[in-house]
């Protein structure tokens, strides 16, 4: 994980002065999940992963296309 970039957040742990900040109480929906994977696929350059090329949203549809590269042998 650290090599690749991507730094877990540190634990939360309640303090001594009150409830925990509002921002790190936020709870993620599985679409948040899903755009935050999305983000993910986008940054990554390998030569051995699959590169995501683009993401299509539908405005009125619960629909997403998402578009792959095209591998060699499948």
């Amino acid at each position: 994980m650290k090599r690749s970039g991507f730094l877990r957040k540190p634990p939360i742990r309640p303090s001594k002065s009150g409830p925990l900040p509002v921002e790190r109480k936020a709870i993620l929906t599985p679409l948040d999940k899903i755009y935050r994977e999305i983000a993910l696929l986008k940054k990554i350059n390998h030569p051995n992963l699959v590169k995501l090329i683009e993401v299509l949203d539908a405005p009125g549809e619960d629909i997403l296309y998402m578009v792959f590269e095209l591998m060699p042998n499948g």
